[in-house]
């Protein structure tokens, strides 16, 4: 396994309605069954947690990576709280990882007891591209993301992140100021704490959940020793060797 460089994550449409809501998002957020996700659907490789860092990234904040955690009661009291009942939703899991249709499933069901329809759309991935980069769709889209290893702006230049066009819609000025300024201040000591700052505000609006860590996976004989990842996530046969 290599350093948790991907995440599976799901992202909202905030252009429409009640997703325009970060009361409704972070309702939602409490629906996602994390541990679940790990334990069922990745063979128990991976680590749930609710931001995009691997423990490597100096954006990573132990402290914080729990936030959300599965909790269908509180779930359904913040969405009462936020004027919110029967709501009918969909969700657009990306071809690519078969994982996101199984949790799909998952999320339909946990998403009923808390009084909300979630419609599961399978599509090939032009018209998933069609419907989430258009801000089409009316709900969530899952896939995964990678390049968590590399710097954080990295990260954060990517679709479910940039700023401005992420595939969400999401436009705030603290957001679009912190990205400026991630990227532009060269000081260690204060790009930690703009990290931080950037870490409540995605918790806090919530229009991207990360779900999980999704390590790339090897499969080899139990004789193949020193196999590593470089930093883009290629294999590494370098240092490689085979013990008899």
């Amino acid at each position: 396994l290599e350093p948790d460089s991907r995440f599976f994550f799901v992202g909202f449409n905030v252009t429409i309605p009640p997703f325009d809501n970060k009361k409704v998002r972070q309702a939602l957020a409490y629906t996602l069954d994390r541990k679940r996700f790990v334990e069922t659907l990745e063979g128990g490789v991976g680590t749930p947690q609710a931001l995009p860092w691997p423990t490597l990234s100096p954006a990573y904040e132990a402290s914080k990576a729990s936030t959300y955690s599965w909790d269908l009661d509180k779930a359904k009291s913040l969405l009462s709280a936020a004027g919110v009942s029967n709501l009918q939703m969909e969700v657009w899991p990306v071809s690519l990882y078969p994982e996101m249709a199984d949790f799909a499933q998952i999320q339909q069901a946990d998403l009923a007891k808390v009084g909300v329809t979630l419609t599961i759309k399978k599509v090939d991935l032009a018209a998933w591209i069609a419907m989430v980069v258009g801000h089409k769709y009316n709900g969530f889209y899952s896939t995964a993301q990678g390049s968590a290893q590399l710097q954080p702006t990295t990260l954060m230049s990517g679709a479910p992140y940039k700023d401005p066009g992420n595939n969400s819609g999401f436009v705030s000025d603290a957001y679009t100021k912190l990205q400026v300024a991630l990227a532009t201040e060269p000081d260690a000591t204060k790009r930690k704490a703009l990290y931080s700052q950037m870490n409540d505000l995605l918790l806090d609006e919530a229009f991207v959940l990360p779900i999980a860590t999704s390590p790339f996976r090897v499969v080899a004989r139990a004789g193949l020793k020193n196999i590593t990842f470089l930093l883009h996530d290629s294999i590494n046969f370098k240092e490689a060797w085979l013990d008899s």
